[in-house]
């Protein structure tokens, strides 16, 4: 671009006494700027350092309004991001840079009017005097209402910026550059606890947001192969398989998985780490075959690798989550004893990371009373829920992700023990919480619609169980497709209501698919099969199908000649609901 020599004008057509009339104040800058400056030199500091409130003090309010708004735009947007502050920057170097600029085609706006209007000199003066000049009263009343929309509008969509340090990194984002992050380590932790709270309570867009933003940060002054930055990577995934999005998560682990395996090695806790999460995909999707796979692999691997527990929590964190979903596929596959000892040293590698009994040791606390549940111990998993939900309500809140899941899991107790009534309190709330949090198409949410199915059939409520059972298929359907566990679990349950029903077809024809899903999941001779068999064996009793239910018998004693001396998984399942039929 040309420069201007400074002594050509650069708006001649510009009168002396209009910009007089029409700036009022430090008329004889704006002469300066518009006649003799070029165009890098038309640079204004006020406007630098106010923007909006410059603009509104000038009177061009249409500017002013679209400067404010871009402010309160990207303070909601990108508040969360290590960069906002180069934003933030952005903008005043634009309201630095066009101020002058946007001033002076308002005033030529108005001469354009003089011109076609032909108004006279003495009126072109009063018009320019009226629609120039300045003002403070707008201005002032400008600052506190923008500052009040920063906080107000992020409220309404869940954010609460007086109560979190998300406004914290954007000050010391501009630190960051220049002192060396250790000395900022503090913020960090206090922002990863915003992250884990939103996390917990089941707030995943917000969770998201400050954790790919974070991780962005961590891997920018800390490095890819730090211990902080790994444990995001990590959370992340967890975070996208909370909020039903397996396909991304699936791609995030395999992408990592090659990078870590290159990087540190197949032996490196890293690797074994990423691998488990690769199980907890497989476990949400309910393909517990190729769960049980990257879980053996990940105990083969840990068996090679002796870690130093007691220095870092992330490492501490991370075993917690190996044990547990190692002990959650030992209990799949019926191996109980395995499955008490991981879920026990589980909890323990979690107590001993958050030094204590908190928010963190809920999930574990969870799966170790959902053990004792399945080997019908009501009252050491009650115990265990209950102190769960104790811990998750005192730092969450009545209603979070994590109270609904303690719920659900009381309202199973509560099923077992025959008391409906209860059973159904519980597992409403839950139904209610999940739908809020996770919407209606989410595994969650299928689970709280199939286990309240179950109780209002118990109760012989059949038409509406069978709505509820219907819209549980749907939703694992939609979410994960058929081919898994769970889809073949809710199967089961529906045939029970078929049976009942005299519909021996149908009931027949569920049963086979979820007999033949089982067995291609847990194996031909896993007594979770006994399930369904159960069912057809009832099935064929009731239509006097003596060869069929023959077949049936003789293989339901072939599993159980195998099955360990612990609780059956079936006796959890089958139990009578007032006209004595077994769900």
């Amino acid at each position: 671009m040309q420069f201007m020599n400074i002594s050509t004008p650069r708006h001649p057509e510009v009168i002396d006494e209009h910009i007089g009339h029409f700036t009022g104040k430090n008329h004889r800058y704006f002469l300066y700027k518009w006649k003799f400056s070029g165009w890098f030199a038309q640079w204004n500091w006020t406007a630098f350092f106010l923007g909006p409130f410059w603009l509104i003090y000038r009177k061009n309010y249409f500017w002013a309004f679209f400067f404010a708004s871009s402010y309160l735009v990207f303070d909601f947007v990108f508040t969360s991001s290590p960069y906002f502050f180069t934003f933030s920057i952005e903008l005043m170097i634009l309201s630095g840079l066009f101020a002058n600029n946007i001033y002076h085609a308002k005033l030529s706006r108005i001469q354009k009017g003089f011109i076609k209007n032909k108004t006279s000199m003495d009126s072109q003066l009063k018009i320019l005097k009226t629609l120039g000049g300045t003002q403070w009263r707008l201005p002032a009343m400008l600052f506190p209402a923008m500052l009040l929309l920063t906080f107000v509008i992020p409220s309404l969509f869940g954010i609460h910026l007086l109560r979190s340090r998300v406004k914290r990194l954007d000050i010391t984002s501009a630190i960051y550059a220049v002192f060396p992050p250790h000395l900022q380590w503090r913020e960090i932790k206090l922002l990863r606890l915003d992250y884990q709270t939103a996390y917990l309570q089941g707030y995943f867009h917000k969770s998201i947001a400050l954790n790919e933003n974070t991780l962005k940060l961590s891997a920018w002054k800390f490095g890819p192969n730090h211990a902080y930055t790994i444990a995001l990577q990590s959370e992340l995934i967890s975070n996208k398989l909370n909020m039903g999005d397996y396909q991304d998560a699936h791609r995030l682990t395999t992408e990592l998985l090659k990078y870590y395996q290159l990087k540190f090695g197949r032996n490196h806790l890293f690797y074994i780490f990423m691998k488990n999460n690769l199980a907890a995909n497989y476990i949400y999707q309910g393909l517990y075959s190729r769960a049980k796979t990257e879980c053996h692999n990940c105990l083969l691997d840990l068996a090679k690798y002796t870690p130093d527990t007691d220095t870092h929590p992330v490492i501490l964190s991370n075993l917690a989550q190996t044990y547990s979903n190692m002990g959650f596929i030992y209990q799949v596959y019926c191996q109980y004893k395995a499955a008490k000892k991981y879920h026990i040293e589980a909890l323990a590698f979690a107590v001993k990371a958050a030094n204590g009994y908190n928010i963190h040791t809920c999930p574990y606390l969870e799966r170790l009373g959902d053990f004792y549940k399945e080997q019908l111990q009501i009252d050491q998993a009650e115990t265990l829920y209950l102190q769960a939900k104790n811990i998750a309500e005192q730092a969450l809140g009545l209603e979070n992700a994590l109270v609904a899941s303690l719920l659900l899991k009381l309202g199973e107790l509560n099923y077992l023990k025959h008391q409906f009534f209860q059973a159904e309190i519980f597992i409403r709330q839950a139904y209610m919480i999940n739908t809020k949090y996770f919407g209606y198409n989410h595994t969650a949410t299928a689970e709280a619609t199939c286990q309240l199915g179950r109780i209002l059939f118990a109760q012989g409520k059949v038409h509406q169980a069978e709505t509820h059972l219907n819209q549980s298929l749907k939703i694992t359907t939609n979410a994960i497709g058929q081919n898994n566990a769970v889809y073949a679990k809710y199967l089961n349950h529906m045939a029970g209501l078929y049976i009942f029903r005299n519909d021996y077809s149908t009931a027949e024809k569920t049963l086979l698919i979820s007999l033949d899903r089982s067995a291609a999941i847990y194996g031909a001779n896993n007594p979770r099969l006994l399930i369904p068999l159960e069912q057809l064996s009832l099935l064929y009793k009731k239509t006097n199908n003596t060869p069929a239910r023959r077949g049936i018998v003789q293989r339901i004693q072939r599993i159980r000649q195998g099955t360990p001396p612990q609780q059956t998984p079936s006796k959890e399942i089958f139990i009578l609901d007032p006209s004595g039929l077994m769900i």
